[in-house]
């Protein structure tokens, strides 16, 4: 299956739209189109690892889209990011942090083009279950 036209159409409409919204990592967590929050009975770096493998296995094209995920011990956070290339627009932004009862997981996307980035941001409640068999189509 060519992918191809879809990531070219999704690039020029983010283009697009970028002059219209604030689709950096910050913009993204403080005016989001929809977020998904969920908690996990595990460690945040483990949660960190999944999420952030499966991100990388699903959604990152190497061409038009990258995921890029940082770990911060000192304050027991972690972050990933998907990064549209060329550009500052990160649509998805999963914030991970270390809580009572295991870890608290807080995915947030800047738009809602053709449902995928809602996908997306649900796809990360079962990556971080451990459940590795879905990919979202974008």
């Amino acid at each position: 299956m060519n992918r191809w036209p879809k990531c070219l159409f999704l690039l020029a409409f983010v283009l697009l739209v970028a002059g219209c919204a604030n689709l950096t990592a910050s913009g993204t967590r403080t005016q989001p189109k929809g977020v998904v929050e969920f908690q996990v009975a595990s460690n945040y770096q483990d949660v960190y690892r999944l999420i952030y493998k499966n991100a990388q296995r699903c959604l990152d094209s190497g061409s038009a889209r990258v995921v890029r995920g940082n770990m911060f011990p000192d304050n027991k956070t972690a972050e990933v990011m998907l990064n549209l290339v060329g550009t500052a627009a990160m649509p998805l932004v999963v914030d991970i942090k270390a809580a009572p009862t295991g870890t608290s997981v807080t995915s947030s996307y800047a738009f809602n083009f053709f449902h995928m980035w809602k996908k997306s941001a649900k796809a990360t409640e079962l990556w971080a279950q451990g459940d590795n068999s879905f990919c979202p189509d974008i």
